[in-house]
């Protein structure tokens, strides 16, 4: 079970940014199948101008893609980063992602968790859990209105006394002054395909003690 998926991008910035290097390939075999067609009949110097401009629009698509870092991509690397720093109980990489403001949710409901807590329970995970498993999946991301987006994911993890557990999971980042996305809400969506139930905040409050 998963939660409703985010808005995705517009389907142009999607390609001609975020996936440069598909784009880049595509206009590379089409210039050649250009370049290949107008030869057999004997078009050459034709084919060569198709040819050769739809590849060199090919290869700039690829720079400009690979050049510029939409929002949407700076969100997903910060979500990439928080799940690294919590995995590895990196306390100072994880409160370099989160604002001082940050809120914990549990569903629908506040939790009375917040940015303090969150950086307590990455360094209780640094100083005893061992994980044989850790993975991120199902990453979303979407931009809301300027200076605002969110990530949705999937953590699956199989820890040695804890077990197996997947949980899904929300964050909305906003673009602080400095230009630097952080973290203002960490939402629980599901937790092993369920909603999270009551007492779940009073349980990990007490569990990051």
């Amino acid at each position: 079970m998963a939660p409703p998926r985010l808005p995705g991008p517009p389907q142009a910035t999607h390609w001609l940014l975020e996936r440069p290097l598909t784009v880049g390939v595509a206009l590379a075999a089409l210039g050649a199948l250009l370049f290949f067609v107008f030869a057999r009949r004997t078009q050459v110097k034709q084919g060569a101008i198709a040819g050769g401009g739809v590849l060199a629009l090919g290869v700039a698509m690829f720079v400009l893609g690979t050049v510029v870092t939409t929002d949407r991509e700076r969100l997903i690397r910060g979500t990439e980063g928080f799940v690294r720093a919590v995995e590895e109980g990196d306390r100072d990489q994880a409160a370099a992602l989160l604002s001082d403001r940050l809120t914990v949710r549990m569903g629908d409901t506040g939790s009375g968790l917040d940015r303090d807590w969150v950086l307590g329970a990455v360094e209780l995970v640094g100083a005893g859990m061992e994980f044989e498993r850790f993975g991120l999946g199902g990453m979303q991301a979407t931009i809301d209105r300027e200076g605002v987006g969110y990530t949705q994911f999937r953590v699956s993890t199989r820890e040695a006394r804890a077990g197996q557990s997947i949980s899904w999971w929300k964050m909305e980042w906003r673009r602080d002054r400095d230009g630097e996305w952080r973290a203002y809400d960490l939402e629980l969506l599901l937790m092993n395909g369920r909603r999270p139930a009551g007492g779940v905040a009073e349980r990990l409050r007490m569990l990051a003690r």
